[in-house]
């Protein structure tokens, strides 16, 4: 039988506490504050990179107090394969920096637009814009987060999916921001919601799985796990549609004249404005939609000040980007990591 006393749970569940609470967040904020200089700012994702190491090993030693209080082999596998780590990991990296780009590149359009001598009638357009930037933020965190297999003891309550209510675009007659353009950038607006309130269903399932599993509740375990499957499956179906929405979306800003490139000193100018001005507040209460707690809202935000240390990847051509082949390829690989493991047996407790 397991060493499983009320002791030894105590002591990892406050291990868990320590690491949720102070998590990479309080690092990544002293990484900011010693490099929000923009002359100093390459120095800032190496800094927020050591971060998520530290954050990792700080998990590996509340997994070393579980595996003494159940007995498990420390190196047992988890409920998603080593393999399907990996590529969740590589490719939610991907999604997350194109995140930035989205993310910074609506900002510029929605606040900062009249520094750049961009037309101020884009604005409404750009607030869409970097909402789908917070959006793919998310997505992709959530797909790094899988690797990480935190364990959740309320295994008797299903998950239910918890989308966020998502923002709205309203065309503006005798702008850009056309119907048929406010239609397609809501599009992918509701297409992100559903799939963010999966994601959550299907990472809580999972980690419920986890703590059934633990406890030997074999028919709660299964219980999660099918449910699990059944969102990783659903989710997959979304986030294959969303490459070709967000296509329709460029097409439609292309056809009404939303249409720009962004030079090398101009990037230099939205990084040293957005390193200045943070953030705009009003932007800010819609993201507090799109995240369910402060700390992961102040995550988003920290992870994508840390971004802007590449200012290259601000030179983008608008709205071409949004349809990158690169950024439709590393969603299509979390997709098809998710339909495999919707399909799998794989149970390792």
């Amino acid at each position: 039988m397991p060493n499983f006393t009320p002791e030894c749970w105590a002591k990892f569940e406050k291990c868990m506490d320590e690491w949720r609470d102070t998590k990479d967040n309080p690092c990544r904020g002293d990484c900011y504050g010693k490099y929000h200089d923009p002359s100093v700012a390459g120095e800032l994702k190496p800094c927020t990179n050591c971060c998520g190491k530290s954050s990792q090993a700080a998990y590996d030693i509340c997994k070393d107090v579980l595996n003494k209080c159940s007995e498990r082999d420390p190196g047992e596998k988890q409920r998603y394969e080593e393999r399907q780590k990996k590529r969740l990991d590589n490719n939610g990296s991907m999604v997350q920096d194109f995140g930035g780009v989205t993310f910074a590149t609506g900002l510029t359009i929605g606040f900062t637009a009249a520094a750049l001598e961009i037309p101020l009638a884009w604005a409404a357009c750009g607030i869409g814009v970097a909402v789908i930037g917070g959006g793919l933020f998310l997505a992709g965190g959530y797909a790094i987060a899988k690797a990480v297999d935190p364990i959740d003891n309320k295994f008797k309550s299903l998950a239910r999916p918890r989308p966020p209510n998502p923002y709205v675009v309203k065309a503006e007659p005798g702008t850009p921001l056309t119907a048929d353009v406010a239609k397609a950038i809501n599009a992918v607006l509701e297409n992100q919601a559903k799939a963010i309130g999966l994601d959550r269903a299907l990472m809580t399932s999972v980690d419920r799985a986890q703590g059934a599993g633990i406890a030997k509740k074999r028919e709660y375990e299964k219980f999660q796990m099918e449910n699990a499957r059944k969102y990783a499956g659903d989710l997959a179906i979304l986030l294959r549609e969303s490459a070709g929405l967000r296509s329709i979306a460029v097409k439609k800003l292309r056809e009404n004249g939303v249409v720009f490139s962004i030079t090398e000193d101009q990037a230099f100018k939205i990084r040293r404005i957005l390193v200045e001005t943070g953030v705009p507040p009003k932007f800010k209460r819609i993201l507090s939609r799109y995240c369910e707690n402060d700390s992961e809202k102040r995550g988003v935000l920290l992870r994508y000040l840390s971004q802007l240390a590449d200012v290259h990847k601000l030179e983008v051509t608008f709205p071409n980007f949004l349809s990158n082949p690169k950024l439709a390829s590393a969603e299509k690989k979390i997709a098809s990591t998710l339909d495999e493991f919707s399909h799998s047996t794989y149970i390792s407790l």
